[in-house]
């Protein structure tokens, strides 16, 4: 069942919480750095300087981190939490997919 609606209150003004998207986010960027520090940085033989490519490095790896948390968050979000606040009685649910 797909609510467009609070079913508390029958309000139509819900907000969408992203809890376990943000944490996953901020974890994975972390881990990403951490994996990315862990990693030996194979720069021996480039004449330019190892600062701004491990760098560039440890970003690439947050990011990539930063995303695979959020698509992990997104589904704890949308199956294991209440993801829906109804702004007028500030009701939390759950909201249903047509699949669930």
């Amino acid at each position: 069942m797909d609510y467009h609606c609070c079913p508390e209150c029958g309000g139509n003004h819900i907000q969408q919480k992203r809890t376990a998207q943000t944490i996953g986010q901020v974890v994975g960027a972390i881990g990403g750095i951490a994996v990315g520090m862990l990693l030996p940085f194979p720069s021996n033989r480039l004449p330019a300087p190892k600062l701004p490519q491990q760098a560039l490095q440890y970003l690439t790896f947050a990011k990539t981190g930063s995303l695979v948390g959020a698509q992990i968050g997104m589904v704890i979000d949308e199956h294991l939490l209440d993801n829906c606040e109804c702004l007028s009685c500030e009701h939390e649910f759950q909201q249903r997919n047509y699949w669930d």
